[in-house]
């Protein structure tokens, strides 16, 4: 093997590398939310990553407080209903646990004024 047949092999090496690291902060970013529970029925807010949901159907989120007092989540300001929402994250930001516009779960995050 020539060195210039080395150099394809090392960068596919280091794009493996990337992506695995990658795809690893990701589901470690989805474990906080293996332990939430639905407030409302009991059982799991969240379902996990898997190929159907490469995402997950938990992340992190925009949110605002509306004059009626319910939470809007994310850009297609989904309604909380007050039966879903669950303890404030540790990071202090808002998450949704969400399929298909139905809301499983919600942590509130801190207001601005």
């Amino acid at each position: 093997m020539t060195s210039s047949d080395r150099i394809p092999a090392i960068v596919l090496l280091v794009a493996l590398a990337i992506g695995a690291v990658a795809w690893c902060g990701e589901a470690r970013g989805h474990d906080q939310y293996m332990n939430w529970q639905r407030p409302d029925v009991g059982g799991p807010c969240c379902h996990g990553v898997s190929e159907a949901r490469p995402d997950g159907d938990c992340r992190p989120t925009t949110a605002y407080k509306g004059d009626d007092g319910l939470w809007r989540a994310g850009p297609r300001e989904l309604v909380v209903p007050a039966n879903k929402l669950v303890p404030r994250a540790p990071d202090g930001r808002c998450h949704v646990c969400e399929r298909g516009g139905y809301v499983l779960c919600f942590a509130p995050c801190d207001t601005r004024a």
